[in-house]
């Protein structure tokens, strides 16, 4: 399936915004294992993605994510598309006995078709493991994160 032409869904791209979608057009073709796309705020990042992702042909699902539940929020609210917490998309939790506190367990990938998962705030993924009372891990969110795409 061809790709469809991104100036039909915003025909006014800056150069930076050009050479993304070329970039982005190279990965989806298999070239390189990751895409970011970086960039201050404000520069029209997260309009970008939407465009992209509409664009791109042969993906089954595609699941936005970010490390909060506010980023989550405007995620949702910038692209129109349904938006969850990184944690959630990645772990299920149960309580720990004799402490008040809750193990992360991270889920299976079971998707066995084409899945394209869009990290927004990616920067703020830690690659440390933290320590927290509430919620204990066994390895950093990074890490998880590595892992289920894997």
């Amino acid at each position: 399936m061809p790709f469809r032409p991104l100036g039909s869904i915003l025909p006014n791209w800056t150069p930076s915004q050009t050479e993304a979608i070329a970039r982005a057009r190279s990965f989806f073709a298999g070239e390189g294992e990751a895409f970011v796309l970086d960039g201050a705020a404000g520069t029209g990042k997260t309009t970008l993605v939407s465009a992209i992702v509409d664009a791109v042909p042969g993906y089954r699902a595609v699941h936005f994510v970010a490390p909060t539940a506010r980023a989550a929020r405007v995620l949702r609210e910038k692209t129109g598309f349904p938006a969850r917490t990184l944690h959630s998309h990645l772990y299920t939790v149960e309580p720990i006995k004799d402490k008040p506190a809750l193990r992360c367990i991270p889920k299976p990938n079971d998707d066995d078709a084409p899945t394209l998962l869009v990290v927004d705030e990616a920067s703020m993924v830690s690659s440390r493991r933290t320590s927290e009372d509430l919620f204990v891990t066994d390895r950093s969110l990074l890490t998880d994160l590595i892992a289920h795409v894997r």
